[in-house]
């Protein structure tokens, strides 16, 4: 009887144990994750927002992906270096407004780079309006730049495996303080990438 009960014992602390270690290694995985969303965050923020504005959107959409894998590519140029080939033509004006040329690179390689950052991407590359003999052209458009004076994370949700990140810019201009509600969703698959962007309001006061 002692001997049994002994048994259970160790059973009993044996799986308590087992539960423990998977909870915590849940919770640090989960820590992990969120930290790595934060980060994409951090460094894709200011480019995307820009982005979706020059447009007047409110929400990412295909041509927002390729302009934003183009302007990013432009920001980081010293890493593409070996990448980026000379352009055909330095300069491009589109609706009056001259473009300027930071090079080219080969479709291949920008398809590849749309597949790192976003879940999914439905447009047609061949279509895109710098897409020229197999490149695409790292024209620059100018957009003014998304600033603020705060960041703060209101609420993050995971369904399934998407997260939603509920963010809150605080941009000030002289007496008037513009509150801005930006979600960012996230596909938790094989690699964290970005689902969508969506600015969801924008309260002046």
């Amino acid at each position: 009887m002692k001997k049994k009960f002994l048994i259970y014992i160790i059973v009993e602390v044996i799986v308590v144990c087992l539960f423990g270690y998977t909870k915590v290694n849940i919770e640090a995985g989960q820590r992990l994750t969120k930290n790595e969303i934060f980060d994409i965050i951090d460094n894709v923020e200011h480019v995307i927002l820009d982005t979706i504005a020059k447009d007047g959107n409110r929400e990412l959409s295909e041509e927002n992906k390729v302009d934003f894998i183009i302007k990013n590519m432009i920001e980081n140029r010293l890493e593409y270096k070996d990448e980026i080939l000379p352009s055909e033509s330095n300069t491009i004006t589109i609706k009056g407004t001259p473009l300027y040329s930071f090079g080219r690179v080969d479709v291949k390689l920008f398809n590849e780079k749309l597949n790192e950052y976003f879940s999914d991407f439905n447009g047609n590359l061949e279509l895109c309006k710098f897409y020229s003999n197999e490149y695409i052209e790292l024209y620059y458009e100018y957009a003014e730049h998304f600033s603020y004076s705060n960041k703060e994370i209101l609420n993050i949700k995971k369904c399934n495996n998407i997260y939603s990140i509920y963010v809150r810019y605080t941009r000030e201009y002289d007496e008037i303080t513009n509150d801005v509600y930006v979600r960012y969703d996230f596909n938790l698959g094989d690699k964290i990438t970005i689902k969508n962007v969506k600015i969801y309001g924008s309260i002046l006061s």
